[in-house]
């Protein structure tokens, strides 16, 4: 799709939208690439999404894998295998994923992860220069088997193995095996529990 376009949606094998698209119904697609502007007011189905630009989903998002190098917001459910984030994203429903990999370019908001595994970092410093204090990313809650986090705000964190890295707000956490939490963070109550 290039240029300015509309579609009702469908099923397609690749899409690349490289303008401005709109579809108006449900999609499904086998790989979908963005560098320009995608709405779509229905749900998604990709078997690999790559967003360089920006795309909005009113409904449900489902799929493989999605990586997030731009801007993405999801009104509904984002459920898929590998959910990678180099941009910035706003999910309204929970992120369900076996593996979650987060680096902060920018403030990313969702309101409640479940998944496997979990790791939220800041950007690499780009000539000594260190990410900034607003690129955190901000959840509800947050359940997983293996959770790494840093310059993350959530209300619960609930998790098997807990690390709590550096410039977190986190008012409970509650593990089963183990627990760290860096001096630089707020945690306010910790508890081991047979979850």
């Amino acid at each position: 799709m290039m240029g300015s376009s509309m579609t009702s949606g469908g099923i397609f094998g690749h899409v690349n939208v490289m303008g401005e698209a709109v579809t108006t119904g449900p999609m499904e697609c086998q790989s979908l690439r963005v560098m320009g502007v995608f709405q779509t007011h229905a749900d998604v189905q990709v078997g690999f999404a790559n967003i360089m630009g920006q795309m909005d989903v009113e409904g449900q998002m489902r799929g493989n894998r999605v990586r997030v190098m731009g801007e993405l917001t999801v009104r509904g459910d984002c459920e898929v295998e590998q959910f990678v984030s180099r941009g910035t994203f706003v999910i309204d429903g929970l992120l369900n994923a076996g593996n979650i990999d987060v680096r902060l370019y920018g403030p990313c908001r969702v309101r409640e992860i479940g998944c496997g595994t979990l790791r939220v970092e800041q950007k690499k410093p780009f000539f000594g220069r260190a990410g900034r204090a607003e690129h955190v990313l901000t959840a509800d809650v947050i359940e997983g088997d293996d959770v790494v986090l840093a310059y993350t705000r959530a209300r619960i964190v609930r998790g098997d193995k807990i690390r709590i890295g550096p410039a977190c707000d986190i008012d409970i956490v509650e593990y089963r095996t183990d627990c760290t939490c860096h001096p630089r963070s707020r945690v306010a109550s910790c508890e081991q529990r047979g979850l």
